[in-house]
């Protein structure tokens, strides 16, 4: 069974397009693992794993917005921070129930609530 930075550390290939998208897919889990870590501690294994998932939807649909332009050079955090708001996250095609779609705005805003706290 693999740990959770063994899984998340699978995420920049599963994500890629290119050298280049994997790449910065690699900064963006460094950016993602202080708030794994964050929630491992705190939630039960599915609930968990129901914000993984989500975090994988997220991390792929940032990563296809940023193919498009192939523009890579951006700051990872950054790029997160602007990602996730108190409304949710980026638009998911991969969503295809209301409840899948409200379990990953609520992974969204959860990220968002922590990048802001651990700003201040």
């Amino acid at each position: 069974m693999m740990t959770l930075h063994e899984q998340i550390a699978t995420w920049p290939k599963a994500w890629s397009y290119d050298a280049g998208s994997e790449a910065f897919g690699e900064k963006l889990v460094r950016e993602i693992e202080p708030f794994v870590d964050f929630i491992a501690k705190k939630l039960a294994v599915r609930t968990v794993d129901r914000h993984l998932n989500s975090l994988f939807l997220m991390g792929g649909e940032i990563i296809s917005e940023l193919a498009v332009d192939e523009e890579y050079d951006v700051d990872p955090l950054e790029t997160l921070r602007n990602s996730v708001e108190d409304e949710g996250g980026p638009l998911c095609s991969h969503l295809h129930t209301e409840a899948d779609e409200r379990s990953y705005e609520a992974t969204c805003r959860k990220l968002h609530r922590f990048l802001e706290a651990r700003d201040q």
